[in-house]
């Protein structure tokens, strides 16, 4: 907001205030899903007791303890029992294979790394919120060709990769 950023890209919907000097655009919605070992228990479905029950393993490259999935649960009265910390979903799921421990990932991730050969999925808890990346930038850049071009460029990247 000070000016010294072009352009933001961050999670949504509802992460960050709203200001009104801040446009801002969708890039792509998912939701959550579930991953584990094909040799694991099989699971359809995970209500909220037996998805606390479970052992996780935590997908992050940032130092954060927590995530979107620890702030909703903590508003269930809820906490998951994190085992390992990952720092990219690739290593991750090579974390969760032949255990029984459990992955929760956005829906695109899990279908371009999450081979149905050595993984299965279920839906996440009932309740459990999707997510936006979005895009934002300055009011004040909305006409502006350099920062028009940038946001231009971010889209049809997106587009490309079929994830706008």
């Amino acid at each position: 907001r000070d000016g010294s950023l072009d352009l933001v890209i961050c999670f949504g919907p509802n992460f960050h205030r709203n200001h009104a000097d801040l446009k801002s655009r969708t890039l792509l919605e998912d939701d959550l899903v579930c991953v584990f070992d094909k040799r694991a228990t099989p699971l359809e479905h995970l209500n909220l007791q037996a998805y606390v029950e479970r052992r996780h393993v935590f997908p992050t490259p940032w130092t954060s303890t927590t995530n979107m999935v620890d702030g909703w649960l903590a508003q269930q009265g809820q906490r998951r029992q994190i085992v390992a910390r990952a720092n990219s979903y690739s290593a991750a799921l090579k974390m969760i294979a032949s255990t029984d421990f459990i992955l929760t990932l956005p829906r695109r991730i899990q279908q371009l790394l999450a081979t149905d050969a050595a993984f299965n999925h279920c839906e996440a808890p009932d309740g459990l919120p999707g997510f936006s990346l979005d895009m934002q930038w300055r009011q004040n850049l909305d006409q502006d060709d350099a920062n028009r071009w940038l946001r231009e460029q971010v889209i049809q990247a997106c587009t490309e990769q079929e994830i706008a």
